[in-house]
This record gives C-alpha cells, sequence and structure tokens, in this order.
C-alpha cells in the first residue's frame, strides 16, 4: 500500500502543479478527471480482456503487464507537460500566482482558513473512501446485485456515462471568471453529487431503480462531488482570498487523509462486519457519507461566505487609506 501510494501521489501533485493558477484551469485539468473516473472501469475490462488472451500470466503479474503496457503512453505525455506554457500575467491577476509554501506559509493557512478547510478535507476523506471501496470491490458488488446479470463491458459502460455528465458540469465551472460565485458554484455541484449518492441508494434499496441505475446513479453523483474539490475549490479559494499558497498542498492533505479512511473502512468490514456482503456495505456508507459531507458542506460554506465579508472589509478600509493625489495619472486613466 506504501509503494503504491507513492507514484499515486506523485502523478497527481506533479502534473496538476502544471495545471493550476489559470484562468482555464477547470477545463484543462479535465484529463486528470477522466482518468479518475473512466480509468478505473476501463483498465478492470483491459484487464479481463489480457487474462483471456494470455492465461499464462497470473494475477501477481498482471498489474505489472498492465503498467508496462502504458509506459510508453507515460513517456510520451511526460514529455507533453515539460512544454506547456506557463501562466500569463491574466491568470495570475485572476487566480494569483502560485507560490512555493514554507513552513510558516502553512501555519498561517491553517490559522487563518482551517476550521472550513478541515471541513472539506473530511468531506473528501469520506469521498475517497467510497469511491475506493466501490472502485476495489465493483466485480465483487455486480456479482451481488446482478448475479449472472451482467459482463465485463458494464464496468466501462457506467463510468464513461459518468464522465461525460462530470466533465460538462466541472468544465462548465471555467465559464464563471468571478471567483466568489466560482466557489458558489462549485458548493452547488458538491451539494448535487452528495445528495444523489443518498437519494440513488434509497431509490435502489426500495426498489425503485434496478442495480445498473443505482451504479451508475452513485458514480455519478460520488464524482460530482469528487472531482470539484480535486480541481476546483481550492483553486477558487486561493483565487479569492489571493492566499500564499499552492493547490498541490490541499489536494496532497486531503488524498493522505481520504486514503487512510479507505484503509480504515476495509479493516473495519474485516473485524466488525464480516458478516455483511460488499453491496450491503456500500449501501451504508452511502448514507453516513450523504449526511455527514452535506453537514460539513453547510459548515464550510458558512466559515467561507463569512471570511468572504471580513476579506472584502478589510480591501474596502485599505482602499480608503490611500491617498490618491487629485491630478495623478491613476485618476488620469480611470
Amino acid at each position: 500500500l506504501f509503494l503504491n501510494g507513492l507514484p499515486l501521489g506523485m502523478v497527481w501533485g506533479v502534473i496538476f502543479s502544471f495545471l493550476e493558477g489559470r484562468r482555464f484551469t477547470e477545463v484543462i485539468s479535465i484529463g486528470l478527471s477522466i482518468s479518475i473516473i473512466a480509468a478505473s472501469g476501463i483498465l478492470k475490462t483491459i484487464y479481463l480482456e489480457i487474462h483471456e488472451l494470455f492465461p499464462g500470466i497470473s494475477e501477481f503479474w498482471m498489474p505489472f503487464t498492465i503498467g508496462l503496457l502504458f509506459l510508453p503512453l507515460f513517456c510520451f505525455f511526460v514529455w507533453m507537460l515539460s512544454v506547456i506554457p506557463a501562466p500569463t500575467e491574466t491568470d495570475k491577476l485572476l487566480r494569483a500566482e502560485r507560490q512555493p509554501m514554507n513552513g510558516q506559509d502553512k501555519k498561517n493557512i491553517i490559522r487563518m482558513y482551517g476550521p472550513g478547510l478541515l471541513c472539506i478535507l473530511l468531506i473528501y476523506c469520506l469521498l475517497t473512501t467510497m469511491r475506493d471501496f466501490r472502485d476495489n470491490f465493483s466485480v465483487e458488488i455486480w456479482n451481488e446485485i446482478a448475479a449472472g446479470h451482467w459482463d465485463k463491458t458494464i464496468l466501462s459502460q457506467t463510468e464513461l456515462i459518468s464522465t461525460v455528465i462530470v466533465v460538462i458540469c466541472v468544465g462548465s465551472l471555467s465559464i464563471i471568471r468571478s471567483n466568489i460565485r466560482g466557489l458558489w458554484a462549485t458548493q452547488g455541484i458538491l451539494a448535487i453529487g452528495i445528495g444523489l449518492t443518498g437519494i440513488s441508494t434509497f431509490a435502489f434499496s426500495h426498489q425503485w431503480i434496478g442495480p445498473y441505475a443505482w451504479m451508475l446513479l452513485l458514480g455519478t453523483g460520488l464524482f460530482l462531488a469528487y472531482i470539484p474539490i480535486q480541481i476546483a475549490i481550492f483553486e477558487r479559494l486561493i483565487g479569492l482570498f489571493k492566499m500564499k499558497a499552492n493547490a498541490g498542498f490541499f489536494v496532497y492533505a486531503c488524498d493522505a487523509t481520504g486514503y487512510l479512511g479507505s484503509v480504515a473502512l476495509l479493516l473495519y468490514r474485516e473485524f466488525f462486519m464480516k458478516d455483511l456482503r460488499w453491496s450491503r456495505v456500500l449501501m451504508q456508507f452511502s448514507y453516513v457519507l450523504c449526511f455527514a459531507c452535506l453537514a460539513l458542506l453547510l459548515l464550510s460554506v458558512l466559515f467561507f461566505n463569512k471570511k468572504y465579508g471580513l476579506h472584502k472589509l478589510w480591501q474596502q478600509k485599505e482602499e480608503e487609506t490611500i491617498d490618491i493625489p487629485e491630478n495623478s495619472l491613476y485618476i488620469n486613466k480611470l
């Protein structure tokens, strides 16, 4: 788990450092979003195909084989990252320049925005735990809810449909230039996604919808909440409050906590929920996630809106204290 986590963290953090702090970060980060949503189902389908074509390859060597298959593409895209142009002056003006953070910078950010950031971190932790659980045990879950009535292509189908919906919703956030409106829109998408996870599970448990609709709606709601935290909400917060920070720091903190939660759920299931089916664990956790995340989101919305009001008041007072000569170039330009 430790060795697996190192390249995972490096891929996301390093790649996103090339993309953050731009007017269209949400749009150009869609590639990362697609990889998170669609890759899981596609890779499972590829895994099953390779396993059929080359039955001599053991399960132990399958991760290595699939990794080797994608290594040339990885090298090509790393080269593409190296030729991405730096953020323009307009990007820096709208989204704030991204700077490396030292220890004091991190302490200042936590001291000023700690409660709101903690709420987002806990939301992300729950979402990561559920995403990881649903991803790792999707085959077992499908075998329980639709035994004998599904095939390997369904894993790609549900994730690709979710990808299209999430890409449209999250990508459209780049249209909003105002950081405060962009933050509100991002929080709205989070609320819709979190609500959808609970509503779809409730509908499935009462047999109002079938297994396919449940897994599709559950995945869509999950990623509608998960992806904006990774590529949008910290972007807007840094731009809004002009923080001396970078989104990579926040995402690393969230990811570390999130995967800890994922391992904790696995251990809890093994020791305290042995008799429960994987699908039942997913349903119960969906309800916990829905109510807990909506409550945490409300707290974060209240905190950052209050902070924004104080931030705006401070800016106004700062502007009032500036003494501008009557015939200055600044007045003439206005």
